[in-house]
């Protein structure tokens, strides 16, 4: 009996150990995973199953990352399973199961995590070129954001096996060999490195929790701040005028989350911020029916 429970705790070990780095493998490429891959399960099964991902409610879960957990979930259930039918017969039988299980949960975890990485690649470059792969030899860099170029035009375009390229004009000038991500204007002209592509410019539809932060630890004198649905734009509004937009349904209070017994100074947001605080913001705006999202987001938010 207790060699029985020795195992399963062990696999119950194993479990949250995967599930830590997952939500580890999360917070650092979210940011940077392509939207259109990712799945979009009901919010009560997603928090439940995927904790991890309400710090960002515009991407759902990364298909790898689901797919995975899917197979835990199946394989956990399975040695169960077998654990109790082995106890009944012979529990040395148990033990192989065991071996069999951790081999082919690592060897599974170590596929989704290189097709998780090649998907992040190929998403934020684009592709792979020879300054790529050189700057991408040297891991402990720090990773380079994408650089705006401005809104662009497509002239003509052309097609290869797997990309379509283009020539777009963009601020009077010409570029050629662009990666094209979308052909529906309005388009908008990114690099990153020596790789040049259009996407389609989006509407704003979602807040960034560090913006909201701000606002909610801010000293206020005589005026509050509002978010305005229409373009979640945040407003500040003097008392003066609140009585006006007060009953609109287009504004949101923004509440005052400062309570603590230390000043708040400009320039150090960072060092005041607590999870507590970024954990009061999310509900705030999950209740408002507010998607958000972090700019920068830390390996240790999924250990919160």
């Amino acid at each position: 009996m207790k060699s029985l429970l020795y195992n399963l705790f062990t696999v119950l070990v194993i479990n949250l150990y995967f599930e830590m780095g997952m939500g580890i493998l999360y917070c650092n490429h979210i940011n940077v995973y392509p939207r259109n891959k990712c799945i979009y399960p009901k919010y009560n099964v997603r928090f439940k199953l995927f904790g991890y991902t309400k710090r960002n409610t515009v991407k759902g879960v990364p298909r790898e990352l689901f797919f995975f957990k899917l197979y835990l979930l199946m394989s956990s259930g399975a040695v169960f399973v077998c654990g109790i039918y082995f106890f009944c017969k012979e529990l040395k039988y148990f033990t192989k199961v065991m071996q069999g299980y951790c081999i082919a949960a690592l060897f599974f975890s170590l596929l989704c995590i290189a097709i998780f990485e090649r998907t992040v690649l190929l998403y934020q470059y684009k592709k792979l070129t020879i300054r790529n792969f050189f700057y991408l030899l040297f891991l402990s860099k720090r990773r380079r954001a994408k650089r705006y170029i401005g809104e662009a035009q497509i002239a003509s375009t052309y097609k290869t096996r797997r990309r379509t390229y283009a020539t777009v004009v963009c601020n009077n000038k010409e570029y050629k060999n662009v990666v094209v991500e979308a052909e529906t204007p309005p388009l908008v002209l990114y690099k990153l490195l020596d790789v040049f592509w259009v996407e389609r410019k989006e509407e704003k539809y979602f807040v960034y929790i560090e913006d909201i932060m701000r606002v909610m630890l801010e000293k206020k004198k005589d005026y509050k701040y509002y978010l305005r649905v229409s373009d979640l734009e945040i407003v500040p509004v003097f008392e003066n005028y609140e009585q006006v937009i007060e009953n609109s349904d287009n504004y949101i209070l923004i509440p005052h989350l400062l309570k603590r017994a230390w000043d708040y100074e400009e320039g150090d947001l960072n060092y005041s911020i607590t999870d507590r605080d970024m954990k009061a913001v999310e509900r705030w705006c999950f209740s408002n029916k507010i998607r958000y999202c972090y700019r920068v987001m830390y390996q240790s938010m999924p250990l919160h």
